[in-house]
């Protein structure tokens, strides 16, 4: 707080408390934060990864063909064309997809899914919950079940209720679906996929 620059490494959070306490005035910052200019951070970021990897051997070159241990860099102008050239809409699914195919749009067999970190203690926030598993499912297994209005869903189990289970889906944090109507895809270690 007393001082350096305002590269990401030296970025300060705050706690919900301090966060909470800090708007209602109870306290104040000495000095004021700057602004972030996202694209200014992004690219700072990207830099701090191409750094990274060239000392784990890999050679970053600008928009050159893919060999072995090269990676291509891009820039967000040429993520733009290429994904206005194949006739898509921007997200970040479709500029991985723009940087891949470049001139074509090619035929996308997966489902867009989120990536989360499994925690390691899961009931950190709230130790009062003590149902680990219910009818064969648990915490963060990957479900997928027939609902009555919106026909297929797919999502990881955020919680075991007494009748139902809440998913955790594209659409809804919290989509109650029957115990009987779903079935486990997969169950998760670390990672947590969520559609």
């Amino acid at each position: 707080m007393d001082g350096g620059t305002n590269r990401p490494k030296n970025g300060i959070t705050l706690c919900k408390k301090c966060h909470d306490l800090l708007h209602a005035g109870e306290w104040t910052l000495k000095k004021k934060p700057a602004t972030f200019k996202y694209p200014m951070h992004l690219m700072q970021g990207k830099w701090y990864i191409y750094e990274l990897l060239k000392k784990e051997g890999l050679s970053v070159k600008r928009c050159v063909r893919f060999a072995h241990r090269r990676l291509r860099l891009t820039v967000g102008w040429m993520t733009a064309y290429w994904r206005k050239k194949i006739g898509i809409e921007k997200s970040h699914p479709n500029d991985a997809i723009a940087m891949v195919t470049r001139s074509y749009m090619p035929t996308i067999a997966s489902l867009e899914y989120t990536i989360l970190p499994k925690r390691a203690k899961e009931w950190e926030e709230n130790p009062t919950k003590k149902c680990t598993q219910k009818f064969g499912f648990k915490h963060f297994d990957l479900v997928k079940a027939k609902h009555r209005t919106k026909g297929l869903v797919i999502g990881s189990v955020r919680s075991l209720k007494a009748k139902v289970m809440t998913l955790r889906t594209k659409g809804d944090n919290n989509f109650p679906v029957s115990y009987k109507k779903s079935k486990l895809l997969c169950r998760f270690n670390r990672i947590i996929y969520s559609y």
